[in-house]
């Protein structure tokens, strides 16, 4: 008798370890399919907003056999991120790097030439030129004031970054002589061009790295350009995105 209830002690102990064993597991679980899902979240520094501005660019006039003038068409879509610290982080840190990578164009059709370039300046600059031409890589480093051309930006946060995605020669618009031309959507679609064939998904990975050293990751993805610009009169439209929750942050 004496050796059963023994024996019961130690299977009622051994059921209790393993129960909690189970429930340690299960919390476990739970904490990291909640991670897998939400990511960090109280960064030291945050993507506050993404502001897609969108345009229609004149290039390079050109004329024909027929001395008939052409005006070659752009779609231009520059990508600004706000980078802002978090005020309700308890720690008082800097940003060391902001670093895009892994920056790719799909799902456009096989007009004209998608090409990444970033600023030259702090006042939204551009030059289309090899120097300032991105292939899937942009970072910029943290100091005590910004210079976009430079690469560097105020580790403190509170500063917009960005890149230009163009999409270059993508049809031909006839004008006279006298004739002023006006970048719009008027001018897409006479040079046949239509919203499907200047839509593309930019896709990029964009890792923070602060003082501290707290690294962490995020792939996003973004539709261009930022709405139907065919429609535009002043060829300009813009939007901002401000619902960032699938912008995923894990430290790694």
């Amino acid at each position: 008798m004496q050796r059963e209830k023994v024996f019961n002690k130690k299977t009622i102990h051994a059921y209790i370890i393993v129960i909690a064993i189970a429930v340690i597991l299960a919390i476990v679980g739970l904490i990291m399919l909640r991670y897998s899902v939400e990511g960090e979240r109280n960064l030291p520094f945050e993507i506050k907003s993404i502001l897609i501005v969108s345009t229609v660019e004149g290039g390079a006039v050109e004329r024909d056999d027929y001395e008939q003038w052409f005006i070659e068409l752009f779609q231009i879509n520059d990508i600004f991120f706000e980078i802002t610290k978090n005020a309700n982080h308890r720690r008082e840190d800097t940003i060391r790097s902001v670093v895009f990578e892994n920056i790719r164009i799909e799902a456009y059709n096989d007009i004209g030439t998608a090409k990444m370039y970033r600023q030259y300046n702090n006042y939204g600059g551009y030059q289309y030129t090899e120097e300032f031409l991105l292939t899937d890589r942009i970072e910029f480093e943290g100091n005590t004031s910004t210079d976009i051309g430079a690469l560097q930006i105020n580790n403190q946060g509170g500063v917009l970054i960005g890149f230009r995605v163009a999409l270059k020669d993508i049809g031909r618009y006839p004008v006279t002589e006298d004739e002023i031309f006006r970048a719009n959507g008027a001018a897409l679609n006479s040079a046949g061009i239509n919203l499907d064939d200047i839509t593309m998904t930019l896709l990029f990975d964009i890792i923070i790295e602060t003082g501290s050293g707290h690294r962490t990751r995020a792939e996003y993805s973004i539709e261009l350009p930022a709405g139907n610009i065919l429609e535009e009169e002043e060829g300009r439209l813009h939007t901002r995105i401000t619902d960032l929750s699938n912008m995923v942050f894990r430290r790694f």
